[in-house]
């Protein structure tokens, strides 16, 4: 089941799935993801902590097609 599959950052907290799908989107819609020169627009562990930008951006295609399209396009842009 994909509820027991989480996401791992580097700071060792875990997001479940539909949760971390959930916090893409929203700070996606809002704008919020973080910049990196090298990896791109991505983001960080979502209690705030430092240095944990995801570097494997593939992990975003968990959201639906038109988010991950709203993604590429900004990142095309650098």
């Amino acid at each position: 089941m994909q509820r027991n599959l989480t996401i791992v950052f580097d700071c060792n907290h875990h997001v479940c799935l539909p949760c971390f799908k959930q916090y893409a989107i929203t700070n996606l819609n809002r704008r919020q993801f973080k910049y990196d020169p090298i990896i791109g627009y991505s983001l960080g562990c979502p209690y705030g902590c430092l240095n944990t930008l995801l570097r494997e951006l593939h992990i975003f295609r968990l959201m639906d097609k038109s988010n991950v399209c709203i993604l590429k396009r900004i990142n095309n842009k650098i």
